[in-house]
């Protein structure tokens, strides 16, 4: 009897499919640095909106510009109004955990490219570094950029009115979603026409530029508006040297994420799965049995985009200060996620076919195992948090305190308001101005630890001049704490004799503080 390959690669791929998103769904919080913040300012949007008495009105308001971060927050929003925020924030993560591989095996299906094996090293970049960084934006745009190529190529040859209508619905999408992961999804539209024209000798006419270029500006005219309305700002671009770059590209640093020891000795088995194919590519090339005809089209662009991110990251900046950073390890997660679609479009013999599955199989495994135990811990603590909340007064104000080589508990503190109204000092996204709220400077009071000002809230002439202490002090850290005098700084410890231990963590690295009436 004939094995159908097809038929069983199709459930191999559900199976893998449901052991990645595993460690998502076997925990009930599955924090991320940035995640909590995302998930506490969508409440305070909604609160905002559906409650004009809310006491949030005294320290934020909504953004009155569209932001360039909007897509994450609104899915956020519309969850909270219906789910806990343990259940919203598994469907976030999950968006992106099922859309990347789902969305790369229906590029391969629009491009009919047939090395559906190599579809597989995807799944080690969904618990990417920026997946942990809660980058929800900037992974969402990537899912839907990967669906947008996908069903433009397969609709581009029988309709060009609906290819235009359809690339403007996209492209509008993905700006409002993240303006960097637009401009490389027109960068690679930009290819795939140049590719066309020169080594396809396509003819393309003038109206059918025009019409490419007519279905940019709706992004374009976003783009404009949001960086004319924004204040400029002077950033020092900061570089990485050659050496840097060839390390982080031969680490494949976009896998390390938490435990980076194991991390690594996982990636470096990915890289070895890489090359192997990009050997075998150029052997079969060499020996002329490279059979690229039928892809050509698609293997042609695939091939110079990602030869383009390539060449981007040794001359992009990392950094452009303080607001815009992990700028390399963007372009590297884009440029692998080509790589591995540009050899997908090779055809490969049975043997070596299942030679890679079997590596990529124990990679997969390994991850897994990693990913797992590496969130539990973390999931136990977020648990404790929310509990700890129940001792918090509504509407109080929480002042917290992170000391930690973790860097997932940065902002961990915003799962305090994750059961009710509470105010958390630590909220750099309405400071910067590029989420749905922002600080409400004609209304926000003077907050005061003891005598001491709390981070932007300090008193300036154009604000509410009137004072308000903090009620509760939360005192954060991945590792017990024997006593909470030796872990934070004087000048912040001199302030809290006001303040007595209401109650600590099972785990001994969770401390609350209370003001004493």
């Amino acid at each position: 009897m004939k094995i159908n390959w097809k038929y069983i690669e199709k459930y191999f791929f559900i199976l893998m499919l449901l052991a990645y998103i595993f460690p998502i769904i076997s925990i009930k919080y599955f924090p991320t640095l940035d995640g909590p913040a995302h998930l506490y300012n969508a409440k305070v949007f909604n609160e905002l909106v559906s409650n004009s008495d809310s006491f949030y009105h005294s320290f934020y308001e909504i953004n009155r510009k569209i932001p360039p971060n909007i897509t994450g927050h609104l899915i956020l929003s519309v969850l909270l109004l219906i789910l806990p925020v343990w259940l919203a924030e598994k469907i976030i993560l999950l968006i992106y955990a099922i859309g990347l591989p789902v969305g790369l095996r229906y590029l391969f299906k629009s491009y009919d490219f047939k090395g559906n094996i190599i579809l597989y090293l995807i799944f080690p970049f969904i618990y990417s570094f920026l997946f942990y960084y809660g980058s929800y934006n900037f992974n969402i745009a990537i899912v839907l950029s990967l669906f947008a190529i996908a069903y433009l190529k397969k609709i581009e040859p029988n309709n060009t009115k609906k290819y235009i209508i359809f690339y403007i619905i996209f492209g509008s999408l993905i700006v409002i979603t993240h303006i960097f992961v637009y401009v490389i999804f027109a960068m690679f539209f930009l290819v795939d026409i140049i590719n066309r024209v020169i080594l396809l000798k396509t003819k393309i006419t003038f109206k059918n530029i025009l019409f490419l270029c007519l279905t940019q500006l709706p992004p374009i005219i976003f783009i404009i508006s949001y960086f004319s309305a924004s204040p400029a700002v002077e950033a020092q671009s900061t570089y990485l040297g050659f050496h840097e770059i060839i390390t982080r590209l031969y680490r494949i640093t976009p896998l390390i994420s938490i435990n980076f020891g194991r991390a690594e000795l996982l990636s470096k088995l990915v890289f070895i799965i890489f090359v192997a194919n990009i050997l075998y590519l150029i052997i079969q090339k060499i020996l002329r049995k490279l059979n690229q005809e039928s892809n050509r089209k698609g293997n042609n662009v695939w091939l110079i985009f990602t030869l383009l991110l390539l060449v981007l990251i040794f001359f992009v900046p990392d950094s452009k200060g303080k607001e815009t950073g992990f700028i390399i390890e963007r372009i590297s997660i884009l440029f692998f996620i080509s790589l591995i679609i540009f050899l997908s479009s090779f055809e490969y013999r049975k043997w070596f076919n299942i030679s890679i599955i079997i590596l990529i199989s124990i990679s997969n495994i390994f991850f897994l195992s990693h990913h797992i135990n590496a969130s539990r811990r973390i999931s136990q603590d977020t648990e404790s948090l929310v509990e700890i909340s129940n001792l918090i007064d509504e509407n109080a104000i929480v002042y917290p305190i992170v000391v930690t080589d973790n860097f997932i508990y940065q902002h961990m503190s915003n799962y305090l308001a994750a059961e009710k109204n509470i105010l958390i000092t630590d909220n750099y996204e309405a400071d910067l101005g590029d989420f749905l709220i922002i600080c409400n400077k004609n209304k926000i009071p003077h907050i005061k630890l003891g005598n001491k000002s709390i981070g932007n809230y300090q008193p300036k002439q154009s604000i509410n001049k009137n004072c308000v202490d903090v009620d509760f002090i939360l005192i954060l850290s991945n590792s017990p704490i024997s006593d909470y005098r030796e872990v934070i700084k004087a000048e912040i410890y001199k302030e809290l004799s006001d303040y007595s231990t209401l109650k600590q963590s099972e785990n001994k690295n969770i401390i609350l503080l209370k003001r004493i009436e």
